[in-house]
């Protein structure tokens, strides 16, 4: 489960994982998206976006920290806000990689850029910064360990600022 705990939580009928700690920081989201679908967010933005495993590169500084911003997106949704929002009413989060506050989420998301399995979603998630995306579309999705392992070859950074894996469902 990785540091600090956990406590269960339910989504749609199953018990998930959450992380214990409060800390501020970094992560990616992956996701499974079993089916193809054109998403449309309040922007009017479209995204087409193939079945298949996604990572979503996010930040969580505010209150609560990691713990407090997975919890939200494993929690039902009521209103939709952010891009990921529109995915997570589609998609199932089953893991998350945790990162500290010392990088940045464009860096993580230049690191996945980088990965010759990762496809870019031009213009997803990342509407505060100046990234061409924060959603990639793994080709070949070979686990979570290995995904890691890809993303500190390619930042070395990346490696001291990991903090840990966390498993949302079963799966992970």
């Amino acid at each position: 489960m990785g540091e600090g705990g956990g406590q269960a939580r339910e989504r749609g009928g199953k018990e998930v994982m959450t992380p214990g700690s409060a800390r501020a920081g970094r992560y990616v989201l992956l996701l499974d998206l079993r089916l193809s679908v054109l998403l449309s967010t309040r922007s009017g933005r479209t995204f087409d976006l193939r079945s298949g495993t996604y990572a979503y590169v996010g930040s969580a500084a505010g209150p609560g920290g990691v713990a407090a911003r997975l919890g939200r997106y494993l929690r039902p949704l009521r209103r939709p806000h952010w891009h990921i929002d529109y995915l997570l009413a589609v998609a199932d989060p089953f893991c998350a990689l945790c990162f500290g506050i010392t990088v940045t989420e464009c860096r993580l998301a230049t690191a996945f850029g980088r990965l010759d399995q990762a496809s870019p979603v031009d213009g997803f998630g990342c509407t505060d910064c100046r990234c061409p995306t924060h959603l990639f579309r793994l080709k070949a999705f070979a686990g979570p360990s290995r995904l890691l392992a890809d993303l500190v070859d390619q930042d070395a950074a990346l490696r001291q600022a990991f903090a840990a894996q966390l498993q949302l469902t079963p799966s992970c």
